[in-house]
């Protein structure tokens, strides 16, 4: 079974996210070969560099047309002579009409297709707009065909579990993304909050910033880049308690979670939220919204606080979350994330590709 040839497919590899730790978990598992639309190795995880990378659409086009082509790209690709290809990411799903032995990792439907259209739409000029909306109808339809061709699907949370059978009324199992426990320890509970979320406009992080703002007493340290740094450095300006670090190192990383009171999320249609796993693995609480993904790893008022993250509520929890009340929950912390270890990931993925390759 460990001697199968095996291909990644992944839209992108850019950040030091969720889908780039699995993917590199996976290529480490099976010393896979990666397909990827656009490589970014100064961004992502330097581990990348020690596998075959195919890049295959590395053309600077407008966010949604380049992600149209990286679907064409993807459906052109020769993958004849791979035993496995795993799929993860909307793009990929183009290979499944081929005669492949394919299993999707599915970390969410195609968000701005299925749940963000109405944000996404509105942040787009009136061309752009009109254009995409045209274009909707066709690239669900061929979305919903790409995965009615997929055979295993295996999904990151019972939440996204529940969504794949709504949107294309398909059954999957679930497998919870991993943490690296050895990556993440406590070191001490120093005197301010860390946010840790790419910086995109359905992390609110701005709702974050918006809230300590008005807790000039409070610290907050935003880790993480993306297209709305400068946006969010605006919005922060002059606020001497909050500070914006931008991407920063794995050791860096680290070091913020393993050092601060709590951390705190602020996202709409949170998947699952790794950064839970990684807070709890730091010995660390977190405060998070209570509606999606985050409600299947938090355990409420023991591992952390579920919310509504309105700037009232984070107001609310982080006054209650302090030093002493984030010091008594981190054997709850530390003992949950073990629950979301790489070994259990490996050993659970392995069971189900053993199955699936004698059916």
């Amino acid at each position: 079974m460990f001697k199968l040839k095996v291909a990644i497919l992944v839209d992108v590899l850019k950040n030091k996210g969720g889908i780039e730790r699995i993917v590199l978990l996976q290529s480490k598992m099976f010393n896979a070969d990666i397909f990827t639309g656009s490589y970014f190795p100064k961004t992502t995880f330097k581990e990348f560099s020690k596998f075959k990378i195919n890049e295959i659409n590395n053309s600077k086009l407008p966010q949604r047309l380049w992600s149209f082509v990286n679907r064409i790209k993807f459906n052109n690709l020769d993958l004849d002579g791979y035993d496995l290809v795993i799929l993860h990411g909307g793009a990929s799903l183009s290979v499944a009409n081929k005669k492949l032995k394919t299993i999707w990792y599915c970390h969410a439907p195609t968000i701005w297709l299925y749940h963000t259209t109405k944000q996404d739409l509105a942040s787009l000029g009136i061309i752009k707009r009109t254009i995409v909306k045209l274009c909707m109808p066709f690239l669900k339809f061929i979305d919903k065909k790409n995965v009615k061709n997929i055979k295993k699907i295996i999904t990151n949370s019972k939440n996204v579990s529940e969504r794949v059978k709504e949107i294309y009324g398909k059954s999957s199992e679930v497998i919870y993304p991993p943490v690296n426990l050895k990556k993440f320890k406590y070191i001490s509970n120093s005197d301010f909050y860390l946010s840790p979320a790419r910086l995109t406009p359905d992390k609110r992080v701005d709702t974050i910033i918006e809230s300590f703002k008005k807790m000039p007493n409070k610290k907050l340290i935003v880790s993480g880049g993306g297209p709305e740094f400068s946006k969010l450095k605006k919005l922060s300006k002059n606020f001497k308690n909050i500070s914006l670090e931008g991407w920063v190192t794995d050791e860096r990383l680290g070091e913020l979670y393993g050092k601060c009171t709590a951390t705190i999320a602020a996202s709409i249609y949170e998947d699952f939220g790794m950064i839970a796993i990684e807070s709890m693995a730091s010995g660390k609480p977190i405060i998070a919204p209570g509606d999606k993904g985050f409600a299947e790893s938090i355990i409420d008022k023991k591992t952390g606080y579920l919310i509504n993250p309105t700037v009232n509520e984070i107001i609310k929890h982080v006054k209650i979350l302090d030093i002493k009340k984030a010091k008594a929950m981190r054997e709850e912390c530390e003992l949950r994330s073990e629950e979301f270890s790489e070994n259990k990931f490996i050993k659970k993925f392995k069971s189900i590709i053993k199955k699936y390759e004698t059916n």
